[in-house]
């Protein structure tokens, strides 16, 4: 921690304080060890911290004060077990890697002067590197492997953490806060090329961040000005991997072989300005920015015929990548001034790669197949955790931007804008092999998921008042992509001897942009725009040369969707905007309220020539837009308006005087099944038996 302080005719005082880690934690069994053991744990653990905390105060005719706050934090966390082992255990075998590492800054400046300048800056930034491995051409035997990288939120919640404070006050006071709050993380777990296992197999990698940036200031003077800026952001890489030519034989009662990558990052900002003298101004703006690639890939594998030493079997398979993006900011800007103007600001980033790859001439060989990629981002109403958007929850919810201005002259303005790019594939490679044979006991089972979801909910509100008022409000969410892919490559064989073979791509969307502004005084002109512009497809490609066959003739049916997953779920889009604005002035300027909805998906199965879909039972072949919901709603009120309805009204007539906008033209896209190759059902609808009898003399 520091403190700075001064006081005098000139007085400046600063505080700087910086904490920096960088460190490395390492467990490592060497390269071609040989073990045998009861059981076997290579464990590596971080939880490192580093902590600033910067106060400065400076008070005399002139002054200013600066705080100065960085904590950066980089770490290295790997668990290895080296190329070439031979490990043999009677229970388990764990190579287990793991951060808890967090960093945290604060910062607060305070001036007070016939001129006064207070600044406060405080960064915040983690980087990990959570490494678990098992080197290649290793050789395992245990009861189960497991392998886990993990990056897991600390005691606090917080992964990175910012805060900033500043304020001044004097005939001139000016303030400026900055807070930054930002990680940067590898997570991998993999097993290395050519390694052979016996028993259950366990690959996970795990990310789990969240940062938090809050920056505040105040200044009071005959001439005010405050800016205040908070940042959270996070770039992640989570991938859990199995290297070419992995052989897995695990049991078929209670035998395991999963892959699985998880991330979930978790940024939130905050910005709060609040200026008051003759002439003021305030600026606050919040941005979030989430970039990830989420990755659960099995290698390709060229030993051939699938054998003992060749190949996956399990009694389940499973391989899965999910992330979900959760992300919120809030803003407040107030501005009391004779002449005054509040600028308010949040800016949303998100960017998700999610991709579950099995690689050329894989096999595998179980009595249940799971292989899904899913990608998700949320922005919930602000102080809520779930994507419930009831009336009352949605109009009882906080402003995410509440700004206002008051004053002779007073012209605020609101904004809000939110980018939203997901990418989310499945990808089976050419020539592999999935054989779902029939369980000891139940029904055996095949599925294949893609799956999307975007929750985005945000509020916009603006109050202006004075002889001269002028309010802008403006929300604006833009989903550029979202798009959900399965793709069967070429000459791939999947085939189901118990149960049904499901394979779907679907997306689930929850859009809701408002805005809101008010004038009050002599003369004022409100203004406000709500726009969602939306573009989203689901598909499933079978390519050439695929065989699916369900042979199971009591549950044997094939479904295969697009904006339909495994369950046949179909998609969900509602997307609405709405703006509101309320003209309190004596001398109203109107405008015209612009809501805009415009919404695009498209969902296409494609079955590719010489490729056949065979099944006992039924087969389904759907492309599904799904449930679209869409609407743009504007309305705009002035004192006349209402007087005009309300007399109206007493005379037993209904009528509005409202100026309306919005536009919500039909959504766009298309749903197609392109079949180019054979689709057959009822194989088993006939059946012979035969009965050869010998006649004995």
């Amino acid at each position: 921690d520091t403190i700075g302080v001064s006081a005098g005719g000139l007085a400046v005082g600063a505080s700087v304080a910086r904490a920096t880690f960088d460190g490395e934690v390492t467990a490592d069994l060497g390269s071609n060890n040989i073990v045998r053991a009861e059981g076997v744990r290579v464990e590596a653990d971080d939880d490192s911290s580093a902590t600033a905390k910067a106060k400065a105060g400076a008070a005399g005719i002139a002054s200013g004060a600066g705080a100065d706050a960085k904590a950066t934090l980089d770490s290295i966390v790997a668990a290895r077990v080296a190329a070439g082992a031979d490990i043999v255990a009677q229970d388990n075998v764990e190579i287990d890697a793991l951060s808890t590492a967090r960093v945290d800054a604060q910062a607060i400046g305070v001036s007070a002067g016939a001129a006064a300048v207070g600044v406060s800056l405080s960064s915040a930034t983690i980087g990990t590197n959570v490494q678990a491995s098992l080197g290649g051409g290793s050789k395992v035997s245990a009861d189960t492997l497991a392998l886990q990288a993990r990056q897991v939120l600390p005691t606090s919640g917080v992964s990175a953490r910012a805060d900033s404070l500043g304020a001044s006050g004097g005939l001139i006071g000016i303030n400026g806060s900055v807070a930054e709050a930002k990680a940067t993380g590898m997570t991998t777990a993999n097993v290395g090329n050519n390694t052979a296992i016996t028993g259950s197999l366990e690959v996970l990698a795990s990310a789990n961040t969240r940062q938090v940036a809050n920056a505040s200031g105040l200044a009071v003077g005959l001439i005010a000005a405050g800016a205040n800026l908070a940042n959270a952001e996070s770039y992640t890489t989570t991938h859990a991997t199995l290297g070419e030519n992995v052989n897995v034989a695990s049991p078929m009662v209670g035998g395991l072989v999963s892959v699985k990558a998880l991330g979930q990052d978790n940024n939130l900002a905050s910005a709060t300005a609040g200026v008051g003298g003759v002439v003021a101004g305030s600026a606050a703006t919040a941005k979030t920015r989430e970039t990830s690639d989420t990755q659960a890939v099995i290698g390709q594998s060229t030993c051939g015929t699938p054998s003992a030493t060749c190949g996956i079997v399990a009694g389940r398979f499973e391989a899965v990548a999910d992330h979900d993006s959760i992300y919120n900011a809030k803003v407040d800007s107030t501005t009391a001034a004779i002449a005054g103007a509040s600028g308010s600001n949040i800016d949303h980033d998100v960017r998700s790669t999610v991709k579950t790859g099995i690689g050329d001439y894989v096999k595998v060989s179980a009595n249940s197949v799971d292989i899904a990629a899913r990608n998700a981002s949320h922005k919930y109403w602000w102080g809520q955790t779930s994507d419930s958007s009831s009336v009352a929850i949605a109009d009882n919810a906080a402003w995410n931007v509440n700004a206002g201005s008051g004053g002779l002259f007073s012209m605020p303005a609101a904004e809000t804008s939110t980018t939203i790019w997901q990418k989310t594939d499945v990808e089976l490679g050419q020539y592999t092999l999935f054989h779902v044979l029939l369980p000891a006991s139940g029904t055996g089972a095949f599925s294949i998921d893609a799956l999307n979801t975007i929750v985005a909910y945000d509020k916009v509100k603006i109050d202006s008042g004075g002889a001269i008022a002028l309010a802008e409000s403006k929300t604006v969410i833009d989903v550029t992509k979202n798009e959900a892919k399965v793709s069967i490559g070429e000459n791939t064989a999947i085939s189901s001897d118990s149960g049904d073979i499901d394979i779907g791509s679907r997306t689930d969307v929850k859009l809701d942009s408002r805005a809101a502004a008010n004038t009050y005084g002599l003369a004022g002109a409100p203004s406000g725009k709500a726009w969602i512009n939306y573009s989203g497809s689901t598909t499933t490609d079978i390519l050439d040369g695929v065989l699916i066959l369900a042979s199971d003739a009591s549950r044997g049916a094939i479904n295969i969707g697009a904006g339909e997953d495994a369950q046949q779920q179909a998609s969900r889009i509602q997307a609405h905007t709405a703006v509101n604005l309320w003209n309190k002035t004596a001398f109203p300027i109107n405008s015209t309220p612009d809501a805009r909805t415009n919404v695009t998906q498209n969902a296409g199965v494609n079955l590719a020539a010489n490729s056949h879909v065979l099944a006992a039972g039924d087969i389904a072949l759907a492309a599904n837009r799904g449930r679209i919901d869409v609407s743009a709603v504007g309305i705009g009120k002035d004192l006349y308006r209402e007087a005009a309805s309300a007399i109206a009204s007493a005379f037993g007539i209904d009528a509005s005087f409202d100026i309306t906008g919005g536009s919500a033209p039909a959504p766009g896209g298309q749903a197609r099944v392109n079949v180019d190759g054979t689709v057959l059902s009822g194989l088993m609808r006939q059946s012979a038996t035969q009965v050869d009898v010998e006649i004995l003399a």
